[in-house]
């Protein structure tokens, strides 16, 4: 797969020349949270996008330093869908989700509105996982809800 070729040499690279500097460390973060996501759609590669994910969420809480981050809810919420699709990992899920929305609710208390599509995102992902419970439709429904009126 070409995608996941380019993201690895990219990886390699950003690795490579990885310093303290807060410009390397966010461009790889991206590059791992990229790569971490892509390969989240491969059950075979769970625990390598587990590490990629979750190395990334580190490197953008450090540099978040404690405040609200849209990168931090971007990667919570991968983490989260990544979890979604492994049945041993579904209280995992619902933490990342939990955590991925109130993220963004920080956010939206700082932009109001800025970061509806992001969140509106969190809550459909959250919806369809809730969907696979039957007795949490209702939840998953107003999830659905919520993405709706954001969107």
């Amino acid at each position: 797969m070409e995608a996941e070729e380019s993201l690895r040499n990219a990886y390699k690279i950003r690795k490579e020349l990885l310093d303290n500097s807060e410009d390397s460390v966010q461009m790889y973060a991206w590059t791992a949270d990229n790569i971490g996501f892509l390969l989240s759609n491969y059950p075979e590669r769970f625990e390598e996008s587990r590490s990629l994910l979750l190395d990334a969420l580190e490197k953008r809480k450090e540099l978040s330093h404690g405040q609200a981050s849209s990168e931090v809810a971007w990667t919570l919420s991968n983490i989260a869908s990544l979890y979604m699709r492994n049945d041993l990992h579904c209280q995992e899920a619902e933490r990342y989700f939990k955590e991925s929305i109130l993220e963004n609710q920080e956010l939206d208390l700082m932009a109001p509105e800025t970061h509806y599509s992001s969140l509106a995102y969190v809550y459909n992902n959250y919806g369809i996982f809730l969907l696979s419970y039957e007795d949490r439709i209702d939840d998953a429904i107003n999830c659905f809800k919520k993405s709706i009126r954001m969107y």
